[in-house]
């Protein structure tokens, strides 16, 4: 999930707003960043409940 999370700051950094992100490179980078999380959703999905809640990090 942290890669995800990297490569989207990676594809979203160069663009001043929002339009500006969506339309670049025929959507490349909006879709590209889309589907990133998407499948952070998914990973997110599998934690385990007890872990989310927890307070404690080790």
């Amino acid at each position: 999930m942290l890669e995800a999370i990297e490569k989207i700051f990676i594809y979203s950094a160069d663009f001043e707003n929002e339009e500006k992100f969506y339309l670049a490179n025929k959507q490349l980078n909006f879709n590209a960043s889309v589907n990133l999380l998407i499948a952070i959703g998914e990973e997110n999905k599998k934690i385990n409940e007890e872990l989310k809640t927890s307070s404690k990090i080790n």
